[in-house]
């Protein structure tokens, strides 16, 4: 039943009410054989579902399985937050690093992202971009990261 979905045991802390100690995220791939509805949300406090890539331009590629309302029902009807992931390898790496030295490829990847958002009703986004190489990398993520935080006002 966990196949598809990799449990992050590691008690990753986060900015959270003073009641709540630990976050549980959940990560639902798109590419398994797990259904909603065999999700195992009791014990999860986030759900994060996998992935949403960039082509060679760095624009979002979207499915039939992203944007997924279904999922986000029901982790409402669970009371767990489902957020969008964007990443899954080299590929995607590699065109977020390149988009992300033009300010009006950012401007329009946090526009497309919101739109995900909004329409797949999802509660936010995780940004799956690990380790920046160099300087320029690490600004590079933290423009997008800006970007993506001021349309998500």
């Amino acid at each position: 039943m966990i196949r598809s979905l990799l449990i992050a045991l590691s008690g990753l802390m986060f900015a959270l009410p003073a009641a709540a100690e630990r976050v549980m995220v959940g990560y639902y791939a798109t590419f398994g054989d797990l259904t909603v509805e065999a999700i195992p949300w009791k014990g999860l406090t986030h759900l994060c579902h996998v992935f949403l890539p960039l082509d060679e331009e760095g624009k979002l590629v979207t499915s039939d399985a992203i944007p997924n309302g279904a999922l986000t029902a029901e982790g409402r009807r669970n009371g767990v937050p489902v957020l969008v992931t964007i990443g899954g390898g080299a590929h995607t790496l590699g065109a977020l690093e390149k988009l992300s030295k033009d300010q009006a490829a950012v401007a329009r990847l946090a526009t497309d992202l919101v739109r995900v958002v909004v329409d797949g009703k999802y509660d936010g986004i995780d940004l799956h971009w690990v380790f920046p190489r160099d300087e320029a990398t690490g600004e590079g993520h933290a423009r997008v990261l800006a970007e993506v935080r001021r349309q998500l006002g």
